[in-house]
């Protein structure tokens, strides 16, 4: 039963995350061609080539970020629009969570900005874990939600 409710809950979130995914690549226009954050996009090419991958990394773990915050934010505002799905304090625990996570994020760019492209990158994924975790958290508690 559990595995039944997962993955309901995954497979609502889909069409959230692939709606998050498409705003990313058409807002960030460069990504297309370059995968790096869209707040700097030549950042890596005059780097060495070692340094051009992790520099680059870092960058599509900016843009994964990016896409999941715009995921989670987009269920949370869908939740609120519906009554009786999350709680007020439940809502406002998420959004606060999310505000955490970009707040990290911020902070691994200015690692990244400094130069530092490997702490950047570890910096980024660990952000990251923090929000997969958190939008499976969101898609678990809507699907419970919605068959109460």
């Amino acid at each position: 039963m559990k595995r039944a409710t997962l993955f309901a809950a995954l497979i609502a979130a889909v069409p959230t995350l692939f709606a998050a995914l498409i705003a990313a690549v058409l807002l960030s226009g460069c990504f297309a061609t370059q995968p790096i954050s869209a707040r700097d996009p030549k950042a890596c090419a005059t780097l060495p080539e070692a340094a051009q991958k992790t520099c680059n990394a870092a960058g599509q773990a900016f843009l994964t970020g990016e896409g999941m915050v715009s995921a989670i934010n987009q269920t949370i505002k869908q939740n609120a629009e519906s009554p009786g799905l999350f709680t007020k304090a439940e809502l406002t625990a998420f959004r606060a969570r999310v505000k955490e996570a970009q707040a990290k994020m911020d902070d691994a760019y200015d690692v990244f900005k400094n130069g530092d492209y490997t702490g950047a990158l570890s910096q980024a994924n660990l952000t990251n874990a923090l929000l997969k975790a958190l939008l499976a958290e969101v898609a678990r508690e809507k699907a419970k939600e919605s068959k109460q």
